[in-house]
């Protein structure tokens, strides 16, 4: 399986299209400026300021909408409802080459038993495989001005994984899959004589518009990984470590 914590760091070149591209804003910026002067200009000669109101009201609901979206994205907001929203698969009558959606048990070498139909398939996440994992992570380290002292364990923690281990500032979070855990995979259906895989898809996957959420499109390349429950107890790689 892949190494969690690589695929965090790429985790956002896997969602690389930002859902407001910056043309727009760079249009929105002089439009909004344009009819403020406008509505400015109504509001001195003809004294009706429902121009002006009507503009401060729509330019206020525009920039919700943009902000609402730039946090969702940061989030994966517009992930989640899309996995949420997908229906499971049923592997016993899906073809090879499609996108399907399944929940199940995860087991040692990244196989998962889908709940449905109880068949095992193995995902494929390993070397060359991008990888969105959607984990909840806990937060290890946070040393503070006032307490930077790290453990011999915590030293030799980050030695092993090529990071400084002099005392500083650091704010460390882990997060990790248990065997037995309910994990739900995205991906594309792949079969090989007996061998049936879930595999990264060919092309960019495109969530398309959730106006349930309001949300705009998010292109997504690469395999979604969900965790839908967590355990103290390690097991796989920490997700990530780093420092302010």
């Amino acid at each position: 399986m892949n190494d969690l914590s690589n695929a965090l760091r790429e985790r956002r070149h896997c969602c690389s299209c930002r859902p407001i591209p910056t043309p727009v804003v760079c249009l929105l910026i002089p439009l909004f400026f344009i009819g403020i002067a406008v509505s400015i200009f109504i509001l001195v000669v003809v004294h009706n300021a429902f121009f002006f109101v009507s503009l401060l009201l729509l330019s206020a609901a525009v920039l919700a909408f943009l902000v609402w979206n730039t946090l969702n994205w940061r989030r994966n907001g517009a992930i989640l409802l899309f996995l949420d929203s997908f229906p499971d698969s049923d592997l016993r009558t899906a073809t090879h080459g499609q996108l399907v959606k399944i929940t199940g048990r995860f087991s040692t070498d990244f196989y998962i038993t889908d709940m449905k139909s109880g068949i095992r398939v193995m995902v494929k996440a390993g070397y060359g495989s991008k990888v969105i994992p959607l984990i909840v992570e806990s937060t290890l380290v946070n040393t503070t001005n006032k307490h930077r002292v790290l453990s011999s364990y915590l030293r030799k923690w980050l030695v092993e994984r090529n990071l400084s281990a002099e005392a500083r500032l650091l704010h460390l979070e882990e997060g990790y899959i248990k065997e037995g855990s309910s994990v739900t995979v995205m991906g594309v259906l792949h079969k090989n004589s007996d061998i049936t895989m879930i595999v990264q898809p060919p092309e960019i996957v495109s969530t398309g518009c959730l106006w349930r959420g309001f949300l705009l499109p998010v292109d997504v390349n690469g395999l979604i990984l969900r965790v839908s429950e967590t355990s103290s107890s390690p097991l796989t790689n920490p997700c990530s470590g780093e420092e302010p």
